[in-house]
């Protein structure tokens, strides 16, 4: 079996633009195509500090936070994420979609 990764860097103003054009091309292209065994979701998301993502996640940001009906369409449920330092972004997100990103 080989797993293949693709990933791309998407404006958070396109990002239903972009997720909507991948349900249509790149899934349907996956799904149709032959020995293809399914698909593993990985999200990364960037935040400015631990103390912002104790905002979205409360103070145990270590934990994974799911939502009701996460369980109905995972195979499992992961206790815990994974946090990384990023040293540098080489392209970090405009001024006005970090402003749009707080709206």
């Amino acid at each position: 079996m080989i797993a293949r990764t693709w990933h791309e860097k998407v404006p958070h103003t396109k990002k239903d633009e972009y997720w909507n054009y991948l349900q249509k091309t790149g899934f349907q292209d996956y799904t149709n195509t032959k020995n293809n065994l399914g698909c593993h979701f990985l999200l990364i998301t960037f935040w400015g500090s631990v103390e912002s993502i104790k905002i979205f996640a409360d103070e145990q940001y270590e934990k994974s936070r799911y939502h009701p009906e996460d369980a109905s369409c995972l195979l499992e449920i992961e206790p815990f994420v994974q946090h990384y330092e990023v040293k540098e972004l080489k392209s970090p997100p405009s001024h006005t979609e970090r402003l749009s990103a707080t709206t």
